[in-house]
């Protein structure tokens, strides 16, 4: 008869402090909460945003050119091998893109990733575009490069000009 007094008390405790615990942790949570600032996004100074990954936008075509060491790489002479690319970027979506950083995946013949390497494209992408990268050059390809795959890593939206400014024109 004790122990069983004994096991219901000691039960009880157990639950009061998991109660306890979880009424202090819930207090806590909203107390910071309500330390968080809210912000007025109507009051935000524009920036530049960056979609990650933009599925609207389509690697519709990607050309490597493997250039042998000591070949003319823009002013300089290359001391490894370098690569020559031709990207053609399609925007199949309804909003325009800016600047994009690409990564660039270098495959040997049977498939496997040599290296990876990321190049950034100064662009502007109209909505329903097709944009041509010629020269994008990239030192240090690895030696047995077969192919390249080329990915979008993230597009820049290009910022709206303050109110008022359109009509300047």
């Amino acid at each position: 008869m004790i122990r069983k007094i004994a096991f219901i008390g000691l039960t009880l405790a157990l639950v009061a402090v998991l109660v306890w615990l979880a009424v202090q942790g819930r207090k806590e949570e909203v107390a910071l909460e309500s330390e968080t600032p809210l912000e007025d996004f109507r009051s935000v100074a524009p920036s530049a945003l960056r979609v990650i990954d933009p599925r609207d936008l389509e690697v519709a075509q990607a050309r490597m050119e493997l250039l042998p060491p000591g070949e003319m790489v823009g002013t300089a002479i290359s001391h490894g091998f370098s690569a020559r690319h031709h990207i053609v970027i399609r925007n199949g979506g309804s909003v325009g893109y800016g600047d994009l950083l690409l990564k660039l995946s270098y495959l040997a013949g049977n498939g496997k990733e040599l290296e990876s390497v990321t190049a950034k494209a100064s662009v502007r992408l109209p909505p329903g575009e097709t944009v041509s990268l010629e020269e994008i050059t990239v030192e240090g390809v690895p030696e047995g490069a077969a192919r390249c795959i080329v990915r979008i890593l993230y597009a820049e939206l290009p910022v709206a000009p303050p109110a008022g400014d359109s009509d300047r024109r």
